[in-house]
């Protein structure tokens, strides 16, 4: 589960483990239909677009050893 405190600029997530983990938004901007996130954490970067009207999101994260990618869908809560 990943949660999007637009409020206070903190991404929030809670893994399988319990584990529970937040990144600070350095950037966030509305583009068209787009909200644009961007961060950094443990020395990787990280980038979220979520579609405004559909919900429909995609995310990146890289560093020198990894690489990923994540289509999803958001929801309100």
């Amino acid at each position: 589960l990943v949660v999007l405190d637009s409020k206070n600029k903190v991404v929030r997530s809670t893994h399988e483990s319990g584990h529970n983990a937040a990144s600070h938004v350095k950037n966030m901007e509305h583009n068209g239909e787009h909200l644009v996130l961007q961060g950094v954490e443990n020395s990787r970067g990280w980038d979220i677009a979520i579609n405004s009207t559909t919900g429909r999101m995609s995310a990146s994260g890289v560093g020198d050893d990894v690489s990923f990618l994540i289509h999803g869908t958001c929801t309100a809560l």
